[in-house]
């Protein structure tokens, strides 16, 4: 993964960041590569499968709060047209000193008891090498569903990737799991998912 040459400090503990992997076209994804688009930096992605259909790229976002991070996301999307397969992936960063280490392992084992229709359904994919959902390494492997390892981070990499619409609602859905307090199971992050939108 290319890392940002220039990090920007979060302005608070409860910064957001995103990585996104998708493909672009060759001629689009020269123009793009290892460039910033205001908040955003183009990296390559040698993880990703092209197929022949272009490059694989990882957008890298900077540190932000919840709501720039979501306007970010939708500029990015008006600016490229990217597609995805089922290497890409979205990964959601946190800052560990705006969450509960604790709730966020517990939901972590959790995440071992799901059938694969139920990860598809949270998260739009199943488990992969890259995206562990088990309790086998006990949250402390680097592919974990949620990574613990960073030193300033905890990066969720459940997601499968898609559009900027479902790259904001990743964003939506890791905001609420931070935030969540109950029990973690299917039934209860479901109905966390998809409650209606409130105005906070």
């Amino acid at each position: 993964m290319n890392t940002l040459e220039h990090v920007r400090k979060p302005v608070h503990n409860k910064c957001f960041g995103m990585e996104i992997e998708c493909i672009l076209p060759y001629e689009e994804a020269d123009k793009a590569q290892y460039k910033y688009h205001q908040f955003w930096y183009a990296g390559g992605d040698g993880s990703i499968i092209t197929n022949g259909r272009g490059s694989g790229i990882e957008f890298v976002s900077q540190p932000l709060p919840y709501k720039a991070l979501q306007k970010q996301i939708g500029f990015l999307g008006k600016k490229f047209n990217w597609i995805e397969n089922a290497s890409c992936g979205i990964h959601v960063h946190v800052g560990r000193q705006g969450v509960s280490e604790k709730r966020l392992r517990a939901l972590y084992r959790s995440f071992g008891n799901l059938y694969e229709d139920e990860q598809r359904a949270l998260f739009g994919r199943i488990e992969n090498s890259y995206c562990r959902m088990g309790s086998w390494s006990h949250g402390n492997a680097r592919y974990d569903a949620i990574n613990f390892t960073n030193a300033r981070t905890i990066e969720f990499r459940m997601f499968r990737s898609g559009d900027a619409n479902w790259a904001k609602e990743c964003l939506r859905r890791v905001k609420l799991m931070v935030e969540f307090k109950g029990i973690p199971n299917y039934t209860n992050l479901l109905e966390l998912f998809t409650r209606p939108e409130t105005s906070n």
